[in-house]
C-alpha cells in the first residue's frame, strides 16, 4: 500500500482547520448531501483516506513520530484517491467530483500549493449552492422505463442492432400466455413491425437525455442523468441498507490486491441489486486465473531481466515495451531470423541484453521481439526514472533478404498516473489494450506495419476513411510511404496499471 502522509504534532491544528473548512464548503455547496456526518466523524473519515485508523490514530502517530515529515496531505496524485475514500466511507455516490476537487484546491496549504507549482490567482472558484432542484421520476412512459431497466447495468457502447433482437426476445418471453390486450395493458406490445417499435423507444430515451447515441448512430451509452436515475433507484437513493452493505463490501474488496473502488459505482450496485452479500460480491471480483498468471509472469520476467524482486506494491515505475509488426500475407513464409529489429531510445529504456524476433501468435503475420535470455517473455522491461513523464523512442524493422522495405515507427509516450489508484506502477501498450472492455483490444494496439494494405485489408479507401480506422485513431499522427520504406509517427498516453490488469502480455 502507499506510504502514509506523515504529520508532525505542530501541524495538527492547521490540518484540523483545513479539513473542517473543506467539510463546511462541501456541505454548503451540497456536494455532500443527506445526513452529513459529525465533524469528528468527518476527521476520522479523512484520516482513513490517508491510511490511518481514525483521527485519534493520526494524532497519536503525529505525537510519537520523530522522523522527517512533509505535512502535505494533497498533491496531484492524492486528491482523487482521497475523494474516492471519502465517498466510500460516506456511502454517498458523490457525483460532483469536479466540485469536490475545487473545494480541496481552494483550501491547499501554502506548502501544498508550492509543491504543486500552483498560483492562488489561477485556482478554480468555489462551487456554489444549488438554487433549484429536480425531482427525477424517470422516463415518461412505461415502455421507456422498461427498456432502460433492461439495458442497465451495461452502460457504455451498447450496440443498437443486438438491442433490437435481444429485447424483442425478452418481450416475447414476457408476453407468454398473455392475450394481446393484456400485453398492451402491461406495455409488453413491443414487436418488430407493429405495436411499439424499439426504435421509437430509444428515440424517446435519447430525447429525454437518459441515453446518448454515438457519432455513427450504432451504439447507445447511458448519460449521467440515466445513470443517476437507475443507480438511485436500485439503492433506494443510497439508503442506510445500501451504505451498510457498501462499507462492508469495500472492506472485503480492499483485501484483494489492486482491486479498488472506481468512480463509477454501477458494477457494485449491480452486485447489490442481485442480492449478493458483501463478501460474495467482493469474491466475484477476485482476479481470475489468466490475471494471476499475468501477474506471476511479469514478476518472473522482471526478476530474470532486471534482477529485481518486486514487492506487491513497488515504489518504482516500470515500462513494458512490447513492439510488434503486422506484415503483409506473402511474408508469412519468411523465416523469423530474416526479420531484424532495432530499438532507438534513451539509455534507461534500452533492453538489458540482445533482442531476438519471434512469432508468438498463430497468425504468422505478427512478429514481436524477446530478450535472448527470455524467449518466453515478449518484449522487455525498464525502470522509469522519477523525472521522466514524456519521452520518444523508435522501433525499426528490416528484412535481411530485403523482402520488405524498412519500417521506422517513431513513438512519443506521455505517462500519466492512474488517478483512481495511486498504487499502480506498470505502463505499457498491453496494459492499455484491455483497460476499456467496451473496445476491441486490437483497436488500441500500437503495432507497426509494412504496407497500408495491412490496415485496409486490400480495399481502396479514401484518406478520410483511412484516418477513421481504429488503428489511426489510436494515436497515429502521420505516415510516409515510398520505395525506401514506411515511416510512422505516433503519440500515446499511457496510464499506470499493474501486473494483474496487464493480462494482454499472455494473450
Amino acid at each position: 500500500m502507499p506510504n502514509k502522509t506523515l504529520f508532525n504534532s505542530d501541524h495538527l491544528p492547521i490540518l484540523k482547520k483545513q479539513l473542517h473548512t473543506i467539510f463546511d464548503q462541501l456541505t454548503f455547496a451540497e456536494i455532500i448531501q443527506g445526513n452529513a456526518p459529525e465533524k469528528y466523524t468527518w476527521l476520522s473519515i479523512c484520516a482513513q483516506a490517508v491510511g490511518y485508523g481514525d483521527w485519534d490514530d493520526l494524532k497519536a502517530q503525529a505525537v510519537t513520530h520523530h522522523g522527517p515529515t512533509h505535512n502535505i496531505l494533497f498533491n496531484q496524485a492524492s486528491i482523487i484517491p482521497f475523494i474516492q475514500s471519502v465517498r466510500v466511507n460516506l456511502g454517498e455516490h458523490i457525483d460532483n467530483i469536479e466540485g469536490f476537487t475545487h473545494v480541496i484546491l481552494r483550501n491547499l496549504t501554502t506548502e501544498e500549493l508550492n509543491a504543486m507549482n500552483g498560483n492562488k490567482e489561477e485556482l478554480p472558484p468555489l462551487p456554489k449552492a444549488p438554487t433549484s432542484y429536480t425531482l427525477e421520476l424517470g422516463p415518461n412512459t412505461a415502455y421507456a422505463r422498461d427498456l432502460l431497466d433492461w439495458l442497465w447495468p451495461r452502460t457504455k457502447n451498447y450496440q443498437v442492432d443486438p438491442i433490437n433482437t435481444q429485447y424483442l426476445a425478452h418481450m416475447k418471453e414476457k408476453r407468454m400466455s398473455l392475450s394481446k390486450s393484456q400485453a398492451k395493458e402491461r406495455a409488453l406490445d413491443v414487436y418488430p413491425h407493429s405495436g411499439m417499435l424499439i426504435r421509437d423507444i430509444l428515440e424517446q430515451l435519447i430525447s429525454e437525455n437518459y441515453l446518448d447515441l454515438n457519432d455513427d448512430q450504432r451504439c447507445v451509452t447511458f448519460t449521467r442523468k440515466g445513470l443517476n436515475y437507475l443507480n438511485g433507484k436500485m439503492t433506494n437513493e443510497y439508503d442506510d441498507q445500501w451504505k451498510e452493505w457498501f462499507k462492508a463490501f469495500a472492506a472485503h474488496l480492499k483485501k484483494i490486491p489492486y482491486r479498488y473502488i472506481k468512480i463509477d459505482w454501477t458494477p457494485y450496485i449491480d452486485l447489490y441489486a442481485r442480492g449478493m452479500s458483501p463478501i460474495e460480491a467482493a469474491k466475484s471480483l477476485e482476479w481470475s486465473e489468466c490475471y494471476t498468471q499475468a501477474h506471476s509472469e511479469i514478476q518472473s520476467a522482471i526478476k530474470h531481466q532486471l534482477d529485481i524482486h518486486l514487492p506487491q506494491y513497488p515504489n518504482e515505475r516500470y515500462l513494458q515495451f512490447t513492439p510488434r509488426i503486422f506484415l503483409t500475407p506473402e511474408l508469412t513464409s519468411n523465416k523469423v531470423t530474416d526479420i531484424h529489429f532495432e530499438f532507438i531510445g534513451p539509455d534507461w529504456a534500452k533492453p538489458n541484453g540482445n533482442l531476438k524476433t519471434k512469432r508468438f501468435w498463430p497468425n504468422k503475420r505478427y512478429v514481436s521481439v524477446h530478450l535472448e535470455t527470455s524467449p518466453k517473455s515478449r518484449g522487455w522491461y525498464a525502470v522509469i526514472p522519477d523525472e521522466v513523464d514524456c519521452f520518444q523512442v523508435s522501433y525499426k524493422w528490416t528484412s535481411q533478404s530485403h523482402s520488405f522495405a524498412s519500417v521506422t515507427h517513431h513513438m512519443t509516450y506521455q505517462l500519466e498516473p492512474n488517478i483512481e489508484c495511486a498504487q499502480d506502477w506498470l505502463y505499457g501498450n498491453e496494459c492499455m489494450k484491455h483497460s476499456d472492455s467496451s473496445k476491441l483490444a486490437m483497436a488500441a494496439d500500437e503495432y507497426s506495419f509494412n504496407r497500408l494494405e495491412c490496415l485496409t485489408h486490400g480495399k481502396h479507401l479514401t484518406n478520410e476513411e483511412i484516418v477513421a480506422l481504429d488503428r489511426f485513431k489510436a494515436g497515429i499522427t502521420s505516415i510516409h510511404i515510398d520505395e525506401n520504406g514506411v515511416i510512422i509517427h505516433e503519440e500515446r498516453t499511457l496510464t499506470a496499471s499493474n501486473s494483474f490488469a496487464c493480462v494482454g502480455i499472455i494473450l
